[in-house]
Order: C-alpha cells, then sequence, then structure tokens
C-alpha cells in the first residue's frame, strides 16, 4: 500500500494489489502481487452486513465498524477457527444479502453452539 491509499479503509480488507483480487488457497491470500498472507494472519473483514450480523451474535458490542471492531471480531472467530478466523467472512454475508436467510435464525442456532 503506496502512503496515498493509508487511512482510506482498504486495509481492513484482503489484499487486493494488482489486477487479479485477493484470493484464498492452500498458500494464504494475495492479490497477485505482493506479500502472501497465511489466513490466520487476515483480519475479518468488516462491512455493514457482518458488523450487524457479528453484533447480534453476541461477538461484538461496538457501534462501529472500524478497525478495533474488525479485530474484536477476528480474535471470536479465532476462538471456533485459530487458523482461519476469516472463514465465515462469506457464508455471513450470504445473510446481509439473500431474502430468505434470517439472521435470527442463525442467533438461535448459534446459542446452542457457542464454546463454553
Amino acid at each position: 500500500m503506496d502512503s496515498s491509499e493509508e487511512g482510506n479503509g482498504s486495509e481492513l480488507g484482503w489484499y487486493g494489489g494488482g489486477g487479479g483480487g485477493a484470493r484464498r488457497g492452500g498458500e494464504g491470500a494475495t492479490g497477485g502481487v505482493g506479500p502472501v498472507f497465511s489466513p490466520k494472519e487476515l483480519i475479518m473483514p468488516t462491512d455493514t452486513h457482518i458488523h450487524n450480523i457479528t453484533r447480534q451474535l453476541g461477538l461484538t458490542k461496538r457501534k462501529q465498524a472500524d478497525l478495533k471492531t474488525a479485530l474484536e471480531i477476528t480474535r471470536a472467530f479465532a476462538v471456533f477457527s485459530p487458523e482461519d478466523p476469516t472463514r465465515y467472512d462469506f457464508a455471513l454475508t450470504r445473510f446481509g444479502i439473500r431474502g430468505g436467510l434470517r439472521v435470527s435464525e442463525l442467533v438461535e442456532l448459534s446459542a446452542h453452539d457457542k464454546p463454553r
């Protein structure tokens, strides 16, 4: 990231430099240019959907979807998957985007499966 991009929020998502877009795999995530990160080094991308869902799940109480919140959510998911806490990103965003999927049902299910 060059200095003109610092502080614009892009650091909350996956590294997306180059033309290939970010990707995940056994070798980590990269945009085709720049460093390769292992999945456990990534921070959960925290958009409106993830922020609202994780608040309802009780994984954060923070009201702003900022870096502190993203780190808190990442730590919460690391309890379930220490090697890849961001693995839940795609599945959870579907609840905020697709009709017919209710976050309330996910919250009810999660109440039974929380680690003790």
